[in-house]
């Protein structure tokens, strides 16, 4: 939705409507891919700022947690910019097929989460 009220296209349109009929699901990555579409950007450029995006919210969190300050983790992502250039190359040129994961433990943990007394985050 707020793609569509900043941008007006046919793709956006398209896909509001299968997500509001239910015909598919408004996954995050999906809808990045399609808003980064219509701006203008490469298929390279938008899997780059999907990790981007990515790896910045992680950063935040550390900062959250206390774990890194601000300067660390600026120097985080300056640092870690070549090594998402190179996955973002690797992603575009890898089938669908060859791209996935089956993190059993992480899964676990987050169900673990709710029951801690203590939250680090809202659930």
């Amino acid at each position: 939705m707020v793609a569509s009220s900043t941008w007006e296209h046919s793709l956006l349109n398209l896909l509001r409507s299968y997500i509001e009929n239910g015909d598919i699901h408004g996954l995050h990555p999906v809808i990045f891919a399609a808003v980064g579409k219509v701006a203008g950007l490469d298929e390279e450029n938008i899997v780059f700022a999907f990790l981007h995006s990515f790896l910045t919210s992680l950063c935040g969190a550390s900062i959250r947690l206390g774990k890194v300050g601000h300067i660390n983790a600026q120097i985080i992502l300056k640092e870690m910019g070549p090594a998402l250039n190179q996955v973002a190359k690797i992603a575009t040129l890898s089938r669908m097929d060859d791209i996935w994961s089956c993190p059993p433990f992480l899964d676990i943990a987050q169900l673990a989460h709710s029951t801690f007394p203590q939250k680090l985050f809202s659930n």
